[in-house]
């Protein structure tokens, strides 16, 4: 699993493609506990030390389970909130799909305002989401 996941990220990269920023998952480190050992002037000092020990190794296996357990695809996101996506042809279906699936990232992070100029109605799935969120959405038609 770790060799499939360093080699997507080699793939992908945390950097910029085409205007979106991927971000992959933290890698796990040393335990912030690390910095806050027992005092050494405690009468008690070798059973807190254990216990602190026991607490950064506990800590560090949570961490390094809780990596190796993030699912392969992680969020990516526009770079910049002015971001604009522009698609042209494909099918109802696809574009459909490509505006659930991209509008729904955006919509957790910002309005989102779709201009439609086929007779299809390619936003609908993504306003039902929308609307099923609780969100307000708003259809204008141009005639």
């Amino acid at each position: 699993m770790k060799a499939f996941r360093d080699e997507l990220n080699a793939l992908v990269g945390t950097g910029e493609r085409w205007g979106w920023i991927f971000r992959c998952p933290a890698l796990p480190g040393q335990s912030p506990l690390r910095q806050y050992p027992p005092q050494a002037s405690n009468a008690d000092y070798l059973r807190q030390y254990e216990s602190w020990r026991a607490k950064v190794i506990a800590d560090e296996k949570r961490s390094q389970q809780a990596y190796e357990h993030v699912p392969l695809l992680w969020p990516s996101g526009p770079i910049s909130r002015q971001a604009m996506i522009s698609v042209f042809g494909g099918t109802a279906p696809g574009v459909k799909a490509l505006l659930a699936t991209l509008g729904s990232s955006l919509l957790g992070m910002q309005q989102v305002t779709i201009i439609n100029l086929a007779d299809s109605h390619a936003a609908d799935p993504l306003i039902q989401l929308a609307e099923l969120c609780g969100m307000p959405a708003q259809v204008d038609a141009i005639s």
